[in-house]
């Protein structure tokens, strides 16, 4: 059974690289010779199309990464509460075999919260230091 699903997987990975490759193919061969073969011509235009009105200020990126941040702040901080709760309730109502399991529990809830805040610590302190260049 394993082979024949690794096969399908093997079979749909090699057609999503040969459609991929085939829309890249087609892409190229309907272009201009301008487009293919005039490489500065193509970089010129790219930069004439970043200094029209269209782009995005330094300010509106850093609201959208505020957000971000206390958007996965707020859903992990929302996490931990839920689950620390769930834990506690079964700490309190488990049998001494019970609690034995919840305790086990504990680890690697405790791995997660340092993990989950540890991140976020990183990520502030990165924005933080970014904000100086």
């Amino acid at each position: 059974m394993k082979k024949i699903f690794f096969k399908i997987i093997l079979i749909f990975i090699l057609l999503i690289l040969i459609i991929t490759n085939y829309n890249y193919a087609t892409d190229y061969t309907n272009a201009t010779d301008k487009s293919i073969g005039d490489i500065i011509g193509g970089a010129d235009d790219f930069i004439n199309k970043a200094n029209t009105e269209n782009t995005i200020t330094q300010g509106a990126t850093q609201k959208a990464i505020d957000l971000l941040y206390n958007a996965f702040l707020a859903i992990g901080l929302i996490a931990t509460v839920i689950v620390g709760v769930i834990l506690g309730i079964q700490f309190m109502t488990a049998s001494a075999d019970g609690k034995a399991e919840v305790k086990e529990k504990l680890i690697p809830y405790t791995v997660g919260c340092v993990v989950v805040f540890g991140a976020f610590g990183i990520w502030k302190l990165v924005m933080i230091l970014l904000q100086g260049f």
